[in-house]
Formats: C-alpha cells, structure tokens, sequence
C-alpha cells in the first residue's frame, strides 16, 4: 500500500493471474476483520482492522515478520471497495524485515452489490 492505493505483485483469482498496481480505495471502502480476539492476541497486529491505516500497518508488520495479510478484496469500478481481512502474520514468526516487496493473497471479488 502507498498514498491510499493497493497493489499486489501477482496473486490467481478465479483462475487467472491479476495484478493490481496503486489501485485506489473507494471514498467510502469498508474494511472488516474476520480474525478473533484470540487470533489477534497471537498476530503482529493485535488490534481490530477497520480502517486503511490499520490494514497499511498490519501489512507493514506482517513484512517484517516475513509474513503476509490474507484478505477478501472487492472491487468495482476501478476502486477497492472492501478488504475483509482474513488472516496476519504471527507474532511468533521470525524475520528480518526483508521482506519488503511481499506478495499477498488476496481473492479479487468483482460485485456492483451495495453493502448497507
């Protein structure tokens, strides 16, 4: 994630390869944690993902735990519209911070359907 855009180096959705690069975050994007409370006790991000900063900060420590964030990202009309994430790194990995450029699995939902 840079300047409020995601982008994954490459990652298979419904069978085919999808890059995403600096795709923007629709105004309104919904973040949602599907991890619970003991999950999160053991991840490098203990605290509820609801927003883009706290996702950017999950993936930042999941990097330097030489791990990756593992979410569900909607996508329409050329904007992310939500990331339900299911998954962040342990706490308990070790790394070195070297892994900078990660890929992240991400499945790529393409929906016109509005979320109330």
């Amino acid at each position: 994630m840079y300047n409020n855009a995601l982008s994954a180096k490459e990652f298979t959705a419904n069978g085919h390869n999808v890059y995403l690069n600096d795709v923007d975050f629709a105004e309104n994007v919904i973040i949602g944690d599907n991890r619970d409370k003991d999950d999160r006790d053991a991840d490098v991000y203990t605290s509820e993902i609801t927003s883009v900063s706290a996702l950017k900060t999950a993936i930042d420590r999941s990097n330097d735990k030489n791990g990756a964030v593992k979410a569900v990202v909607f996508y329409d009309g050329g904007k992310v519209t939500m990331v339900y994430v299911l998954e962040v790194a342990n706490a308990g990995n070790s790394g070195d911070g070297s892994n900078q450029n990660a890929t992240y699995t991400v499945k790529l939902e393409k929906t016109a359907t509005t979320l109330i």
